[in-house]
């Protein structure tokens, strides 16, 4: 199973299932949180919205601090483009590769995966 093998064709239920089985995978929920908010149904738009807030209040405080949390950054940018405030999830999202920049190439190959999966979600975002 490849958590990042999603598109647009992806549907809720299918999310619903990936992040009942990855429950601490930040980024599977978000993204389940955007695609409810994108929804038909008022309800799961409410509950993608609600989410969402939530995490925007969140990953706000955590992007703040100055140890440059960079998974957050990213997280963040997300959060944002799925709010609709896309100018300030374009500029986040340009902070998160400037923080990514300047990190030892150790970390980011630790990351890699994780990292490409908020690339790849981002641009699949912006383009609807």
């Amino acid at each position: 199973d490849r958590i990042g093998d999603w598109s647009s064709d992806v549907c809720s239920s299918d999310l619903r299932q990936a992040a009942a089985r990855y429950p601490d995978n930040a980024l599977v929920s978000l993204i389940l949180a955007i695609n409810l908010r994108r929804s038909k149904s008022r309800d799961d738009r409410g509950a993608g919205l609600a989410e969402l807030r939530a995490r925007e209040e969140q990953l706000e405080l955590r992007v703040g601090r100055e140890d440059g949390d960079l998974d957050a950054k990213g997280l963040f940018a997300l959060v944002l483009l799925g709010l609709g405030k896309t100018k300030r999830a374009e500029s986040q999202y340009a902070t998160f590769w400037e923080t990514l920049a300047t990190r030892p190439k150790g970390e980011v190959k630790e990351k890699s995966m994780d990292l490409a999966f908020v690339s790849m979600a981002f641009s699949e975002l912006q383009s609807k």
